[in-house]
């Protein structure tokens, strides 16, 4: 078995004004990391290289820690600062 480290990943795909922002929940939402899919809401020149390296930063965080854990860690300091600050944006 290969180590994590040493496996062939799939390409990274980024998609733009994508459908996943007209869900109820993803709204105000944009950007996010799906497995090795970046999705954007806006146009490619509507994305500031902020946000497009906020979302690589997540990508290589699963690349590291793995989807369900990255998930797992990201959900619970998600709450964690929900708890602290009060704030849904700041959390």
């Amino acid at each position: 078995m290969q180590s994590r480290q040493t496996r062939s990943r799939q390409p990274l795909r980024v998609r733009y004004r994508h459908w996943i922002f007209t869900l109820p929940l993803a709204r105000n939402y944009r950007g996010m990391v799906i497995g090795r899919t970046i999705l954007f809401k806006g146009d490619e020149s509507e994305v500031s290289k902020t946000l497009f390296r906020h979302e690589l930063i997540h990508q290589e965080q699963i690349d590291r820690h793995g989807i369900a854990r990255f998930y797992l860690i990201y959900l619970r300091d998600y709450l964690s600062n929900l708890w602290r600050l009060r704030d849904h944006d700041a959390a």
